[in-house]
């Protein structure tokens, strides 16, 4: 599990909040740890274990799911990234960078290797 205390300084100031004065009454720190395990394990959505996270509190994965949806197509997490790029410049090593080209074009129509 993520550190909450790194959660709250460097991920929680850039997630969109309702607009309309509306508050959970989740903790949204416990949600991004859920959000953050599921996107490190690849597990589906209703197998996380939300009562380790939450205990007794009615929270259903589909929950979780919408603010990961909410948190995505609102900007949140490229805010988050240009954040943690920025602070943390310095630290990056650049030297040595690997890029896959599966999604550049072929200039010359390659379909594939012919043998």
């Amino acid at each position: 599990m993520e550190s909450k205390n790194k959660i709250e300084k460097w991920i929680s100031p850039h997630l969109s909040r309702g607009k309309r004065a509306f508050t959970t009454k989740f903790d949204l720190t416990q949600v991004m740890c859920l959000i953050i395990k599921r996107l490190k394990t690849g597990c589906q959505w209703r197998e996380l274990r939300l009562k380790e996270y939450f205990g007794r509190e009615k929270i259903s994965w589909q929950s979780i799911n919408y603010c990961f949806n909410k948190w995505s197509k609102g900007g949140s997490f490229r805010r988050i990234w240009i954040h943690l790029l920025y602070s943390n410049k310095r630290a990056l090593d650049l030297s040595s960078l690997q890029l896959d080209g599966s999604y550049t074009r072929s200039r010359m129509g390659g379909e594939g290797l012919v043998i």
